[in-house]
């Protein structure tokens, strides 16, 4: 997920998970790329239906192998507030948590229910759902 800088500054004061701005910016481009964790770990702009389509081919493709089930632990980070807005600051680097804007947002559940929809229930795939998907669905 990419987005313009400001004056040379990140689109927002939001800070990863793990510390630091989830903005990391593309050298030569006035233009941030968005991770809520690790640098290393860039989101998936879950809002572009091609890239949902893609993910779901990526999905059935290893379901068919028959694999026995994927980890998504952070899938209730996969939608994120569209306004992008700053927040209130909750540290002395001036960045705010980006839970506030990143997990489990409104609409969370159209894409957990495309996503079941377009691959484990193709398959009469039962996925193991933990309280914490339960809360975001």
């Amino acid at each position: 997920m990419l987005k313009p800088g400001k004056n040379g500054q990140p689109p927002t004061n939001w800070g990863s998970v793990f510390g630091g701005s989830v903005w990391e910016p593309l050298h030569g481009t006035d233009e941030y790329y968005f991770h809520s964790f690790h640098v290393k770990q860039p989101d998936l702009k879950w809002e572009n239906k091609k890239v949902r389509e893609e993910l779901y081919k990526m999905v059935n493709h290893w379901l068919e192998k028959g694999i026995a089930g994927f980890r998504v632990d952070a899938i209730i980070f996969i939608k994120k507030d569209q306004n992008y807005d700053h927040i209130p600051a909750n540290g002395a680097d001036g960045l705010g948590k980006c839970t506030k804007k990143t997990r489990n947002q409104p609409g969370i559940e159209e894409f957990l229910h495309e996503l079941n929809r377009e691959t484990f229930s193709n398959l009469n795939y039962s996925p193991k759902i933990t309280n914490q998907l339960q809360t975001a669905i």
